[in-house]
């Protein structure tokens, strides 16, 4: 009965638009305190009721996503997995057709998929996670190999997904302070870079899927409808 009490309450909160629910319980109530654990509540702090004579935790349960959050994660999520697709159709490019010169923006397949790295592990991830300015070629070879080289995009893309869900809403509506590449400071929202590192993601990987069309080899199906219906037959 408290469990179906608990689904109610979230229920009609989601469905007026609360992100959070907080609830708290005294402190030697121990069993209570597991209870709302396993409904996925956290400890928050500690707190002391005026007249009461023992003190109580708070704790806090995230019951859905801002819009901003979820549209975020979902083009965040989109990257990972066309990534993936890319690569493992990539499989299939001879290392000399890999390499050769193919008139892509960066020349080659290995060359479009280390300034992918670059850009997004060397100089947007500093600049919008660390709040760094890196110094660094857009064009730099970060891996010659080219296996590691994807186990390493592979990674960046987790990372990602990773660092935009545990973003508060007030941090996706902040800004993001950095020094341009002529030494000028700049300040952008937040929100608007990341998805700038995933448009900029779609447009390689739109690239190398022309690039598997040139060479004669299947390409992969990349686009975000078909992650989302993946999606829902998994549920």
């Amino acid at each position: 009965i408290g469990t179906l009490l608990m689904q109610e309450a979230e229920r009609w909160a989601r469905g007026r638009g609360y992100l959070a629910m907080g609830i708290d319980a005294p402190l030697p109530a121990r069993e209570l305190i597991q209870f709302f654990r396993h409904q996925g509540y956290q400890v928050d702090g500690e707190l002391q009721w005026p007249g009461k004579n023992y003190r109580s935790v708070v704790m806090r349960k995230v019951i859905d996503r801002s819009p901003l959050q979820a549209h975020l994660l979902s083009t965040a999520r989109h990257a990972h997995w066309a990534l993936r697709r890319v690569l493992d159709a990539l499989q299939a490019v001879s290392d000399e057709d890999y390499r050769r010169d193919l008139g892509l923006h960066l020349g080659s397949i290995h060359g479009t998929l280390n300034h992918l790295l670059v850009v997004e592990r060397e100089i947007w991830w500093p600049r919008i996670v660390e709040g760094k300015g890196p110094t660094i070629g857009a064009c730099t070879e970060l891996e010659t190999d080219r296996a590691r080289l994807a186990d390493a995009l592979r990674g960046v893309r987790h990372n990602w997904v990773g660092v935009i869900e545990g973003w508060s809403n007030d941090r996706l509506l902040g800004e993001v302070q950095y020094t341009g590449q002529q030494g000028e400071a700049i300040v952008l929202p937040l929100a608007s870079l990341v998805a700038h590192v995933f448009d900029h993601a779609t447009l390689h990987h739109g690239e190398l899927v022309s690039a598997l069309i040139r060479l004669g080899h299947t390409p992969p199906e990349v686009g975000l409808a078909t992650m989302l219906r993946e999606e829902i037959a998994s549920r």
